[in-house]
């Protein structure tokens, strides 16, 4: 009776662990996605992967030099605000938002013409040690950091056939609320090679405060995004463009290498580093006119 025991206890042994092993070749079901936005890959992956320049444990350090050579560079760095549908926004912001069929066609023409978007970081480069450009450079920013940067605007910068890096000036104290982005779009954003600015703490016009406020304003924002991102931000646009010179020493104070007014043109300049102009892309604007500004400025 015993020895029967032992040999079906035995069998039963080896038929639990047939089964184990069978179970474990098996292939499981994935796991089901999650809500965080994807990250929009072109046809090769390693595309994207190759223009990370920045993350937690690769954080790109920058300074100023003490007595920089002034150089001068002629780049139009496009200013975008909203690029969603016209009849999402109220009137008053219908002047600055881009419907996304037109900002499409305004890459795509960028894209035929040979112009070649380029990072902050390598402006800064070109401003200060004369580094090199390609033929046809443009810098494409957007000011406020609306959500629309996830939901419209990377999936027309990141395609198939091309990867255009922008930058997107944010507005701290906005983070995570209502209409704007929140910290996985930022993270979502930095994944496919786009840069991530301060547009202040609350939207403030720099020159029409006092310089405790305008230091608030400046060093608050970078702190809070160096936090939340995980390096040193470096690039700065001023709201409404209100900007006086105890502005531009706040600024300076605060480690921002470029920062970016309303004032038009296309020339940028060493020592104009942080008052340099844009071109303003409003809304409805026929692509000739987008053409003829980019062009001529």
């Amino acid at each position: 009776m015993r020895v029967r025991h032992a040999i079906g206890a035995a069998l039963a042994a080896g038929i639990i662990g047939v089964l184990m092993v069978i179970a474990l070749t098996i292939p499981q079901p994935h796991a089901a996605a999650t809500t965080e936005p994807a990250v929009v890959r072109p046809a090769r992956a390693a595309t994207v992967r190759h223009h990370t320049v920045r993350h937690r444990h690769h954080v790109l350090l920058l300074r100023m030099p003490a007595n920089p050579v002034d150089r001068f560079v002629r780049v139009p760095v496009l200013m975008y605000h909203r690029v969603t549908a016209a009849h999402l926004v109220s009137t008053t912001e219908q002047e600055f938002t881009v419907r996304p069929s037109d900002f499409a066609a305004q890459m795509d023409w960028l894209q035929q013409n040979g112009y070649t978007p380029i990072r902050e970081a390598q402006l800064l480069r070109a401003i200060v040690d004369g580094g090199p450009l390609p033929t046809h450079p443009v810098v494409i920013t957007f000011d406020d950091g609306y959500a629309d940067a996830v939901h419209a605007i990377l999936h027309t910068l990141v395609t198939p056939t091309r990867h255009f890096p922008a930058t997107f000036f944010v507005i701290t104290g906005r983070i995570g609320r209502g209409q704007f982005v929140s910290w996985r779009d930022l993270r979502v954003l930095e994944r496919n090679g786009m840069d991530i600015g301060s547009h202040t703490v609350w939207h403030t016009r720099l020159a029409q405060v006092g310089p405790g406020a305008q230091r608030f304003e400046v060093t608050r924002s970078a702190t809070t995004l160096a936090r939340g991102l995980g390096h040193p931000v470096y690039w700065f646009s001023y709201p409404f463009g209100s900007v006086n010179p105890a502005a531009t020493a706040a600024v300076a104070a605060a480690k921002y290498l470029l920062a970016y007014t309303t004032q038009p043109g296309t020339w940028l300049s060493t020592g104009q580093h942080l008052v340099l102009p844009r071109v303003l892309i409003p809304g409805n604007m026929p692509l000739a006119q987008f053409a003829s500004d980019v062009r001529f400025g």
